[in-house]
């Protein structure tokens, strides 16, 4: 069984929310910057909403990611796929977490905990958003004033207020490097599974081996440490903004093999992480 690449299924959410979210900023900022702060509240709390579904489908993605993986290595836990890429891309954004559960009823049961648990991270995510882009704008009043394109705030307010340009680069950066965080978070809680830790124990961090690759991510390229070992919390993925990088299941079988792990899957040695190897400055 042959997977799709993690970030075609990460490409597919985008597709069907950047352009919705940065619309639901652009509208937040315009309503603060036309003085109605009611408007703006109840535009954020819709933003949070969007945002608190978009995360918990890339979390729910990516639980759903690891049962394929251990049924491609012929591990254990068999799951149906569900529809072709072709037909999963042409769900909308709305419906993705539907889709996404009927197609693998085992996530079903813990969906409300799953919902539940970014609904939160979400609201927190619009409000940080929702700074950034009034300090984007800020500044571009200040550019336009300094430059001459406007003489008046006012009048900066509307050149900027005419395009949406300016919260959608924004939107994209955020938006991917937090749904790739979920999408690990997903791929992590459904590891601590017994039957799946029992399976494979391990991750493999594997970086994307191009020209754009960034030279601390291309020195965890192949690095192999134990699920439960703390080293993750450093440096599981996503490593930066925009991070390309991804982690790999390994058996336990082979986590045995080389010492890290027991015959039950359990944390047997701790690892290092290679020189080099760590996340961006600053993330």
């Amino acid at each position: 069984m042959r997977l799709r690449s993690p970030h075609t299924e990460l490409d597919q959410l985008h597709e069907r929310s950047v352009d919705g979210l940065s619309h639901a900023m652009f509208l937040v900022q315009r309503a603060r910057i036309q003085g109605q702060d009611d408007l703006a509240d109840r535009r954020l709390e819709d933003l949070g909403k969007s945002m608190g579904r978009m995360l918990a489908a890339a979390d729910l993605l990516g639980r759903r990611r690891l049962l394929l993986e251990l049924r491609a290595r012929g591990l254990a836990l068999p799951v149906d796929e569900g529809p072709t890429g072709a037909q999963f891309a042409a769900v909308p954004f709305l419906e993705a977490i539907s889709d996404i559960l009927s197609r693998e009823p085992v996530l079903a049961i813990g969906w409300r905990a799953t919902r539940e648990a970014w609904a939160d991270r979400g609201f927190a995510l619009a409000r940080s958003t929702s700074v950034k882009v009034t300090e984007r704008v800020q500044a571009s009043v200040t550019r336009f004033l300094r430059q001459g394109t406007a003489t008046t705030i006012e009048e900066a307010l509307r050149e900027i207020m005419s395009t949406e340009d300016f919260t959608h680069a924004y939107a994209e950066t955020v938006f991917r490097t937090t749904t790739a965080s979920a999408y690990q978070s997903g791929r992590a809680a459904q590891m601590q599974r017994p039957a799946v830790k029992r399976a494979a124990c391990g991750w493999r961090y594997t970086a994307t081996l191009d020209a754009d690759v960034r030279v601390n991510h291309r020195a965890g390229e192949d690095f192999i440490a134990h699920v439960d070992d703390p080293v993750w919390q450093v440096v599981s993925p996503p490593n930066g903004y925009q991070c390309r990088c991804a982690t790999e299941i390994v058996p336990t079988g082979e986590m045995v093999g080389l010492g890290l792990a027991y015959e039950d899957g359990s944390l047997r040695k701790l690892t290092q992480t290679p020189p080099g190897f760590h996340p961006d400055p600053g993330f």
